[in-house]
């Protein structure tokens, strides 16, 4: 997602390729993976910005409401790679076996987590090793069809996502 999509239509000249907007917007990007239980807690967040956002850290997390447990890393395309998903699934996992009270609980109890079709968060297999310790089971979806198969995206996510993009880096978080 763009860190702050402007909302804006333009309207132009018909055929003209290029029409400039001169709002506050950033056209930076950013990797947000949201999480939350089938009884309704919020579950941690994970956000990956470019490295060029450096000066962004996790107190901005906290100032800015992120769920408990949510991580923020880097990496030079903001994507989910492989790499960072070894950097933060066994801080992820633990932020996982946290959102509910009586999960954590039971440490002995499995946990089904559903994802998307983008491979890293199944790829790895430090990362399958980790979940494992947790007891996660990662259940992965085909690519390209959650707006079919995850409810969520229908009309909260869509929602939740457009507020994210809102709360721009560049205009909430000085350097």
């Amino acid at each position: 997602m763009q860190l702050s999509a402007s909302e804006k239509k333009i309207v132009g000249k018909k055929g003209k390729k290029h029409h400039n907007d001169h709002g506050s917007n950033s056209r930076a990007s950013a990797t947000a993976l949201r999480t939350g239980s089938a009884a309704g807690q919020k579950g941690p967040s994970l956000y990956i910005l470019s490295t060029d956002l450096k000066y962004v850290n996790d107190s901005f997390l906290k100032t800015h409401g992120a769920p408990q447990g949510s991580i923020l890393t880097h990496n030079p395309a903001a994507y989910m790679t492989d790499e960072t998903w070894d950097e933060v699934v066994e801080a992820f996992a633990i932020a996982l076996r946290n959102i509910d009270p009586v999960v954590k609980a039971n440490p002995t109890w499995w946990i089904e987590w559903h994802v998307d079709g983008f491979t890293s968060k199944v790829n790895t297999l430090r990362g399958q090793k980790i979940m494992q310790k947790y007891r996660i089971q990662t259940l992965q979806q085909q690519s390209h069809t959650s707006t079919i198969c995850q409810a969520f995206d229908d009309l909260p996510g869509t929602t939740s996502k457009r507020r994210q993009r809102k709360m721009s880096v560049s205009q909430n978080y000085a350097h």
